[in-house]
């Protein structure tokens, strides 16, 4: 992955030494609004500056990627904060932050053998740093206020290009399928409050229903699951998808709150949550046996006699199993590791985190719902159904008619499973942690 282009120690284009390429100058000051004031001198340094940061980062959640690093949070804090110093830069200035998706492939092999005939500075090298770049390139453009989308395509991306690569020789406009253009935001721009973000399968469909009973709490997506933060891998949402999600809301008084009972084990979305101001999380955990029956009906299962529900590419796994008892092997069971997903988590919001065990909203339900009513800073109704919510009822697997195969996942789960429990809860049967 190339997080930073203009790291690379080429000889660059800019607007104050296009020697050897006069059309190229002139046609990049005959430009509009947009190009002139992106490349007038006196401002071109510092907007390339802030631009050139990686805005994507691979992420698989079920091997491998960032959210199973060993030590979670180290590699990503650092690609994300790359990217938010470019961006804020960028805003501080008062300018405007893009993504610029780029293919190779489609935009530079049609002419850029060419361009080694030409006999200009660079133009022999020029093949060999193309062929450097990603085949598919997303990184951070910083432009001034007045441009568009259209215009940084249209008048700025190719002069930026040849600064990047070192090239005198003028490059192609790139057409839309060669190149898009997509505004970016910050996390922080997103109206929210709390989020109950897991441990999924262990009652966070019950907690969420709970809640959505009172009259000063209100879900995105209707309470539903919000699969918002899983829709792709950037490192800053889109303006447009901030937007969008801020306007579905009824009020400006009511607490705002998201569901996803995934979000605990994901490392990108929980360090995004992470830089929303005031954000409190909610998270339910619980014996890692009662979640494995459900979860790999829901993920893992080949062929589910109940159809599979929906779920977006960054959660759906490639493979499938035939058998439950396929659960047993190593790279399965590293999904319910969830200790240390939970310590960062942890680290990451501090007293702006509550853990609660299964067990308490079962057997203590008005307690553990008036906690969280106290966590949140909602005042107690005078009347509630506390119930139970299964989010997909009805038989998923034959794990519980197979004893040996439950002891076999008792004895691979357990110290995974205490050595959380000891974590958060002590010695307590059940437990709240604030």
């Amino acid at each position: 992955m190339h997080f930073r282009w203009l790291a690379w120690p080429w000889h660059a284009w800019s607007p104050a030494h296009a020697a050897g390429s006069a059309d190229a100058a002139d046609a990049f000051y005959a430009a509009g609004r947009c190009g002139g004031a992106f490349f007038d001198p006196r401002s071109f340094g510092d907007l390339v500056g802030a631009s050139g940061a990686a805005t994507a980062a691979h992420v698989d959640y079920w091997s491998g990627g960032l959210q199973t690093d060993e030590l979670p949070g180290h590699y990503a804090e650092y690609v994300l904060n790359l990217s938010e110093v470019c961006a804020s830069t960028c805003w501080a200035a008062g300018a405007r932050y893009w993504e610029v998706s780029l293919d190779r492939e489609l935009y530079f092999p049609s002419w850029i053998q060419q361009a080694q005939q030409l006999g200009c500075e660079g133009c022999l090298e020029l093949p060999a740093k193309v062929q450097a770049l990603a085949p598919l390139m997303r990184v951070g453009l910083c432009t001034p206020e007045v441009c568009s989308a259209g215009e940084v395509r249209e008048e700025l991306l190719s002069g930026y290009l040849m600064h990047v690569l070192g090239a005198a020789v003028a490059f192609p406009v790139p057409t839309e399928a060669e190149a898009q253009v997509v505004e970016l935001s910050h996390w922080s721009r997103f109206e929210l409050d709390f989020v109950i973000a897991g441990v999924d399968n262990c009652g966070t469909t019950s907690l969420g229903r709970w809640l959505q009973q009172l009259e000063g709490v209100e879900f995105s997506r209707g309470g539903e699951e919000d699969e918002s933060l899983f829709a792709h891998d950037r490192l800053l949402p889109y303006l447009s998808e901030v937007e969008a999600f801020n306007s579905q809301w009824r009020s400006s008084s009511t607490l705002k709150g998201l569901r996803h009972p995934s979000l605990w084990a994901h490392l990108r979305a929980r360090m995004a949550l992470a830089r929303i101001q005031r954000l409190r999380v909610l998270l339910v955990v619980c014996d890692p046996l009662s979640r494995i029956d459900k979860a790999f009906w829901w993920y893992h299962i080949c062929n589910p006699s109940l159809p599979h529900p929906e779920a977006g590419p960054l959660l759906r796994p490639g493979t499938c199993y035939d058998s439950i008892a396929s659960a047993l092997e190593p790279g399965f069971l590293r999904r319910f590791d969830v200790r240390r997903h939970l310590e960062h988590v942890q680290r990451l919001f501090g007293q702006r985190l509550v853990v609660l065990h299964q067990e308490h909203l079962r057997l203590q339900a008005p307690e553990a719902f008036y906690r969280v009513l106290l966590f949140l800073g909602l005042t107690a109704p005078e009347w509630c159904r506390l119930a139970r919510h299964n989010h997909r009822p009805g038989h998923r697997t034959d794990l519980c008619n197979n004893d040996t195969l439950v002891l076999r996942f008792k004895e691979a789960l357990a110290p995974e499973h205490l050595a959380c429990l000891g974590h958060f809860c002590g010695s307590a049967a059940v437990c709240i942690v604030s």
